[in-house]
């Protein structure tokens, strides 16, 4: 848990180091900068204008940033232009405007979209980011000079930089003073389609934003495409602007931390690992113990959520009911090393690249030697107690890799590379590993279903298509006012019949997976029904 708690005020030091840098000049994201020379050979007085940053998409080449445009204006430092400026702009922003050009130099001021003055050339030019910027976490964000300071703009700055420039000259007399003559214009290599395409969806990504927000105020959402891998939406709250970086360095809740990577306490979504093991090692489906709520167990207490007994159990009932002291009797049955070995498969404890300058944490996967030496510990790591700890992306591929029939998927973010004439060409998959029987997961999947029909997950029943998951409430240590802090989880699938999405949701500081999470999973599946 310290651990835990030190990275991510190593992660929330480190962004904030990095906004540091970040000024005002973001808000020209798509005119990154504007340099201002006197050709005294020529005698004519240049503005040049960077050209907009290669496009982020979404898996279908619909825009992340690039998304909308606005007119900005190449002003020359007369009379005239002033002018024009006081008669289009409100009195502030003509006053910064003028102020600029008081300097002898041309400038670049934003004007509206039907602003028109003689030798006063308008580009419209493309925003990099929008008011209400989706993915935020993932996009990341510029540093003041327009270049890539966090996430994937960060990540494949050399992609994305501009791909060349706008020259404005304004001609001007042997003092350096501006001439009421036409502008010159020249172009370098313009590539207005290049970037990068990513795994999400667009329409999804919005969705699982605006659900998230709804019910969570500190936490994540990540939802994966089972059969592929493929990161369709990644959500963390609270959030941040791009355009207004500087905004969120006093916010409180740590915004620049994406939660979806982050690791957490895991709780009882982890059951869904030991049932696994425990199915994939033998007939150990009609294993039985029986639970009153409470037990001691080598020199500890255990319990069940709120020491509710669930008498005689075997593995269906334990995990529609979530029994606590089903699941330790049933660690014990099995042993420490086929957990273990089975949750390294499904990648606990372990990180990779989802894409350039995106690197998830790798979380705790308790080691194997402690397992098998201190029986409390097994107990612990039997219900997703104790040092276990992973991200809600680790927990979505679980859930994914039990909905694709056994199949495991290291999970990825870049569909691939699109070149300037907005072709995609999509980057090669890797094949899957196989970590679990067909017939586990398979009865796995039938048992998820009950759990969200008849279950603790009853509140994620979705309107249409059935859905299957688990609930988690995981105990944190944290005390606040008096109270402990718990984080409630919901990981599951959606449709029932052929899932098409692995979904894990937590909410920091939440009452249960139940009746925190599992209505946020509910909705952003009735969504997805609305939406596909």
């Amino acid at each position: 848990m310290l651990k835990f708690m030190l990275e991510r005020r190593s992660a929330f030091l480190y962004f904030v180091l990095v906004a540091l840098f970040v000024t005002s000049a973001v808000r020209l994201m798509a005119l990154s900068s504007g340099s201002r020379t006197a050709a005294t050979a020529q005698s004519r007085l240049r503005v040049e204008m960077s050209l907009p940053r290669g496009v982020i998409y979404d898996c279908n080449l619909n825009r992340l940033t690039n998304e909308e445009t606005r007119a900005v204006a190449a002003v020359p430092p007369t009379a005239e232009a002033v002018a024009a400026l006081r008669a289009s702009l409100s009195p502030d922003a003509a006053a910064a405007a003028e102020k600029r050009l008081a300097d002898g130099f041309p400038v670049l001021v934003t004007v509206p979209g039907d602003f028109s003055a003689h030798n006063i050339p308008v580009f419209q030019v493309y925003t990099r980011y929008s008011d209400e910027q989706l993915a935020a976490h993932i996009i990341g964000y510029l540093d003041g000079e327009g270049k890539g300071a966090a996430g994937l703009e960060a990540g494949y700055d050399d992609i994305l930089a501009p791909s060349g420039k706008i020259t404005v000259s304004f001609p001007s007399d042997a003092r350096g003073g501006a001439l009421a003559l036409p502008p010159t214009i020249e172009f370098t290599e313009i590539d207005p389609f290049s970037g990068i395409a990513l795994t999400l969806e667009k329409d999804l990504q919005a969705l699982a934003e605006r659900v998230s927000a709804k019910y969570i105020k500190s936490g994540a959402v990540a939802i994966l495409e089972p059969s592929t891998g493929k990161i369709r939406a990644m959500v963390s709250l609270p959030g941040f602007s791009p355009n207004r970086v500087a905004d969120s360095l006093q916010s409180s809740g740590s915004p620049f931390i994406n939660r979806a990577l982050s690791a957490y306490n895991v709780g009882s979504v982890f059951k869904l690992c030991v049932a696994a093991a425990a199915l994939e090692t033998g007939a150990l489906e009609t294993f039985q113990a029986h639970c009153n709520g409470i037990m001691t167990f080598a020199d500890r207490t255990f319990a069940c959520m709120n020491q509710k007994a669930h008498g005689d159990v075997q593995m269906v009932d334990a995990l529609v009911q979530s029994c606590n002291i089903y699941f330790i009797n049933l660690g014990q049955k099995i042993g420490a090393d086929p957990i273990y070995t089975l949750a390294h498969s499904l990648g606990f404890g372990q990180s990779r690249r989802i894409a350039n300058g995106i690197l998830p944490d790798a979380g705790v996967l308790t080691d194997v030697g402690i397992l098998r030496d201190q029986p409390s510990a097994l107990a612990n790591f039997s219900f997703g107690q104790g040092d276990l700890l992973a991200t809600p992306l680790q927990i979505a591929c679980m859930v994914a890799s039990i909905a694709d029939g056994g199949k495991s998927r290291f999970p990825t973010l870049l569909e691939g590379m699109v070149d300037s004439d907005g072709k995609l060409t999509k980057t090669s998959p890797e094949a899957p590993a196989m970590v679990l029987r067909e017939a586990t997961a398979l009865r796995l999947k039938d048992i998820m279903i009950r759990v969200v029909e008849s279950g603790s997950g009853k509140n994620a029943q979705p309107e249409t298509g059935g859905a299957g998951g688990k609930t988690g409430t995981a105990e944190t240590g944290w005390i606040k006012d008096g109270r402990k802090i718990s984080q409630a989880w919901f990981a599951g699938f959606y449709p029932a019949e052929e899932p098409k999405y692995s979904i894990a949701v937590i909410m920091e500081d939440g009452v249960s997976g139940g009746s925190s999470a599992a209505p946020v999973f509910k909705e952003i599946a009735d969504g997805i029904a609305d939406l596909y």
